[in-house]
């Protein structure tokens, strides 16, 4: 199946809306050569949900390349001049690639994204608090935990 191209409007249309229809996502301009949106959630608003689209500075979605759209979580740190967002895992949480259906399966992948990590994982977060997951090979490998610097939590207790 080919890479479907799409433009920024198509794009912007496909991202999923409120029980009242508005939209969730607003667009964010362009980062590394491509249009992001992001959905700053309403209930903790330092976290958000960035959605990477693929299109590039044409206004259409590469034919060649990295074929997905990439989601990720991301959280604020810090405050006033110094706050910056933060993605809460090295990779995306979730992609989707650009073949036939992809209007389906990026509003599957955002539900399931916001319902696996940030209805639980990231339920607890605390503001001020990095959120990220242990990569040391031991026993504890892949649990989510938060820290400041002075406390530390778990986060799947």
């Amino acid at each position: 199946m080919a890479t479907e191209r799409f433009t920024l409007e198509e794009f912007d249309q496909a991202l999923p809306c409120d029980k009242q229809e508005q939209p969730l996502f607003k667009y964010a301009g362009v980062e590394r050569g491509e249009h992001i949106w992001v959905w700053v959630i309403p209930t903790k608003p330092f976290l958000r949900i960035k959605v990477r689209s693929s299109i590039d500075h044409t206004g259409v979605a590469a034919d060649t390349g990295e074929d997905s759209i990439r989601i990720e979580i991301q959280y604020e740190s810090g405050t006033g001049n110094d706050a910056k967002w933060i993605s809460v895992s090295k990779g995306p949480d979730a992609w989707t690639t650009r073949k036939k259906g992809w209007q389906t399966r990026l509003t599957n992948k955002i539900k399931e994204v916001f319902n696996t990590k940030i209805k639980t994982v990231c339920r607890d977060l605390r503001p001020g608090f990095a959120f990220n997951y242990v990569r040391k090979q031991n026993a504890n490998f892949g649990r989510p935990f938060q820290t400041n610097g002075d406390a530390f939590y778990w986060m799947d207790k």
